[in-house]
């Protein structure tokens, strides 16, 4: 947060919050001018108070046989509103997440020993469709989880290092395919079939190669993002952003170009929201919204401060990350400082409601989810069925003519 302007060594004039100019994080506060400011860590802007981010607090911890850090917590509906089923991936488990209250320990329920890793840093691509979580990295390919089973489909599957749902099509993006990877390649399933992928006469499976561009001038290549704004999809590279539209046969998706000399060039930098969305460019070294037209800069403030930590090393650099907190309107990037080698320890947030950032400190977490009410397992219900007040068959209406009171 901005420190207060300081005139002399004793008098404090209101907080500096106007941000105009930049962050200064070497200049003491006594010598801050209306064109500078500081910072100190955690603490937020909202509704025009400056509050303190609090510290983490655990509510619960993976047993120890599954060594691997969650990378990803995704929520699909289970049939109960206002309710959902939570489920965890790590780089080798898929599982379903419920904390034992008394042990506070996760339970692992529908896990999985067959996905591939390398000991690479590698992410998910995930897309929800028809309440189903379908899921793809480069070393796995898309597979569906059906009643808590990763289902792979009897045809040819590509991996993919980004996913999204688009007009009942599967879009795969940077991605590999029987063989042969195309980092530049838009690629998208069958029309309502998730796992039909080779172009037919009888189905909408089809692909487009952006290798246009693909510049080699960039240190990352091909695709970098997928996202919707008003339900129409963008693909995201390092140098551009392209439209795809859906225009049914026989082109099935028309590709156009949108943005150029700028794109997301951070892996796991885009964060994605129904009416914009914002990434960070490390050619053009700031922070940018993107409302479905215009690129526009908005890291003004901390866009030196950011780069200056940002781990040096190419492959700590990838690693920074982004989610969407909408209770506070924030969106944060969590990244590898200089003063770390490995884990996360800083991240810089954007408060888009009020256009406010601040930095602050992480504890080396992988990944972010808001509050949820977690449905629980039939097992995990403190009752027993015979326990509940009136008989089962009172219960549904099914003897004679007696009334359900359900």
């Amino acid at each position: 947060m901005p420190l207060p302007l300081q005139v002399g060594s004793t008098r404090q004039v209101p907080m500096h919050v106007q941000m105009v100019g930049g962050v200064n994080g070497t200049i003491t506060p006594v010598l801050l001018t209306n064109t500078m400011w500081s910072y100190a860590l955690n603490w937020r802007f909202r509704d025009g108070k400056v509050l303190q981010v609090p510290r983490l607090v655990s509510q619960g911890v993976v047993a120890t046989e599954y060594p691997y850090p969650v990378l990803l917590l995704v929520s699909l509906p289970c049939g109960i509103e206002n309710y959902c089923a939570l489920y965890a991936l790590t780089s080798k488990h898929v599982f379903r997440v419920n904390l034992n209250l008394t042990t506070t320990k996760l339970l692992i329920e529908s896990t999985t020993e067959d996905i591939v890793m390398d000991g690479e840093y590698r992410r998910w691509a995930t897309t929800i469709y028809n309440n189903q979580l379908y899921l793809s990295n480069e070393l796995n390919p898309l597979r569906c989880l059906d009643a808590g089973v990763l289902n792979c489909g009897s045809l040819p599957q590509p991996t993919a290092k980004y996913l999204a749902t688009y007009y009942d099509h599967i879009v795969a993006l940077n991605c590999s395919f029987q063989g042969n990877y195309a980092p530049s390649q838009i690629r998208w399933s069958d029309l309502y079939r998730w796992d039909v992928w080779t172009p037919a006469r009888d189905n909408e499976a089809d692909l487009f190669d952006a290798e246009e561009w693909d510049t080699e001038n960039t240190t990352i290549r091909g695709g970098t993002g997928l996202g919707k704004i008003n339900n129409v999809l963008f693909a995201y590279f390092p140098t551009a952003i392209l439209r795809v539209d859906y225009v049914g046969k026989p082109g099935v998706m028309r590709v156009t170009e949108k943005v150029t000399g700028r794109g997301n060039t951070l892996p796991w930098a885009l964060a994605v929201m129904d009416k914009a969305h914002f990434f960070i460019d490390t050619e053009e070294l700031d922070f940018f919204r993107f409302n479905g037209e215009n690129a526009e800069p908005i890291g003004a403030p901390v866009r030196d401060q950011f780069f200056s930590e940002l781990n040096t090393d190419p492959t700590q650099a990838s690693k920074t990350y982004s989610y969407i907190d909408k209770q506070y309107s924030e969106i944060a990037w969590v990244y590898v400082s200089t003063n770390s080698s490995f884990f996360f320890d800083r991240k810089v947030v954007y408060n888009y409601k009020e256009g406010k950032w601040y930095f602050a400190s992480v504890e080396g977490y992988h990944c972010f989810h808001p509050a949820l009410n977690n449905a629980r397992q039939v097992d995990q219900i403190a009752n027993q069925v015979d326990s509940l007040v009136g008989s089962v068959d009172r219960l549904v209406g099914a003897v004679g003519s007696v009334q359900p009171r359900l």
